[in-house]
């Protein structure tokens, strides 16, 4: 699976996938040592694979003596693959949006819930995802076909399996928060579709 809290360290293992993720992240110049605390190295290896990335024009540098300066180059195209891998989650939330309001019928809200919605994911972790029935619909063929069908194509879409918990509108809103579960939905819980009608 895509780690997706942390997708460009999954799939660029190693110093480089984690130096680059600290770039790409940080959005600014980071300096030798400060690059090397967020992406876990030593700041001698940092220094090696940084100018390394420098190299390949993934990366540009800025001497500020006595310091040398970072930071992610602009305008290549492997950059920008880079950029929409940070932007991963936010880019399966959309997918699942999009997705959910192709349903038939449309769900009354879509809600992506633990490791995944706390963004504390990793290669390991399917994707957690509460789907409210309209009223009725619940155990219809219909429905069980949509959904199926929905996360086929989320999964799909985001390299991972995703988990679908299906619940009634009217359980939906009667749920207990005595319940863990519940709890942690409402806590942790990241609504990406909510049917329009019910807004």
């Amino acid at each position: 699976m895509v780690d997706l809290s942390r997708p460009i360290e999954a799939l660029i293992p190693g110093a480089q996938g984690r130096l680059l993720g600290a770039l790409v992240y940080a959005g600014r110049e980071l300096s030798t040592k400060t690059a090397a605390e967020i992406a876990g190295v030593s700041a001698p290896h940092a220094s090696r694979v940084l100018t390394r990335l420098v190299s390949l024009g993934l990366v540009e540098r800025r001497d500020v003596p006595p310091v040398a300066l970072y930071s992610i180059a602009a305008g290549s195209v492997v950059v920008g693959l880079l950029n929409e891998l940070r932007d991963l989650r936010r880019a399966v939330f959309g997918e699942m949006a999009v997705a959910a309001a192709e349903m038939t019928p449309p769900p009354v809200q879509v809600v992506v819930f633990g490791s995944v919605a706390r963004g504390e994911s990793d290669e390991a972790s399917d994707i957690d995802v509460v789907v409210v029935a309209p009223i009725g619909v619940l155990d219809s063929d219909e429905w069980t076909a949509s959904v199926i069908s929905w996360r086929e194509r989320v999964s799909r879409f985001a390299a991972s399996t995703v988990e679908v918990l299906e619940i009634d509108e009217r359980d939906w809103h009667a749920r207990s928060l005595e319940n863990e579960l519940w709890r942690e939905i409402d806590r942790d819980g990241i609504v990406v579709f909510i049917l329009a009608s019910v807004r």
